[in-house]
Order: structure tokens, then sequence, then C-alpha cells
């Protein structure tokens, strides 16, 4: 920011270490009036209702994009027992308004573990 190298800023947020630094980052950039795409590199239900909750919380002037959010990885999962993710309204994504992200996991549809710690 302070070179102007730069008239905007991809921001992965797990690529920052989650979503509170990615916000921080959001805060700064839009404060020095850059551009932000908000992008998520690792897919999933999840990661794009991340995504989709950083993305709507950006000034529409400042957002360019928030990428992966394609009828592919929302509207409906593509993991079978996750619902409540991310969805396309009139071409527009959407993040839900349920509580955290949104997502409601079906621990049950998820089968058996394939990893079990003891905590010791």
């Amino acid at each position: 920011i302070a070179l102007q190298a730069g008239d905007a800023v991809n921001l992965k947020s797990t690529r920052v270490g989650g979503l509170t630094k990615a916000a921080q980052i959001r805060d700064v950039a839009q404060a020095a009036g850059m551009m932000l795409l908000v992008d998520e590199p690792m897919g999933g239900e999840l990661a794009m209702a991340g995504l989709a909750h950083l993305a709507v919380t950006c000034r529409p002037a400042n957002l360019l994009a928030g990428s992966l959010m394609t009828s592919t990885h929302v509207d409906g999962s593509a993991v079978p027992g996750t619902s409540g993710g991310p969805r396309l309204q009139n071409g527009r994504g959407v993040a839900s308004d349920a509580p955290g992200l949104g997502v409601s996991v079906d621990v049950a549809a998820l089968g058996e573990p394939v990893l079990c710690c003891d905590g010791s």
C-alpha cells in the first residue's frame, strides 16, 4: 500500500490464516481504496460458505468478485450430508443468514471416521 504497487488484493482466507485475519486485510485494503477479489483455493462447502460471508462484508465499490461462486460450488451440496451453504440468486452469490457459516452437516451421512484420536 505504501509503495502504491497495486490496485487490488487477491484475498485467500485459508492462505492468510482464516476469516478473522482475512477480514483484517479486507479492512486495511478497503481503507486504502483497493479492490478485492475474495478467493478460496481449497473449495468445499465450508470454504465456499466462508468465502461468501467474507465477500458480502466487502463494500460493493471495492469488490471485484468472489471466485468459484458458481452453481458447481453452491446451490445444493456437492458433498452428501451438507446443506445450507451459499446459493446463487439472480446471478449473484448470497451467503446464508443461518448461524455460523450457515452450513448444516448430517454427521450420520459422513460414515465411519477414518482417524480417531483419544486426546492424550
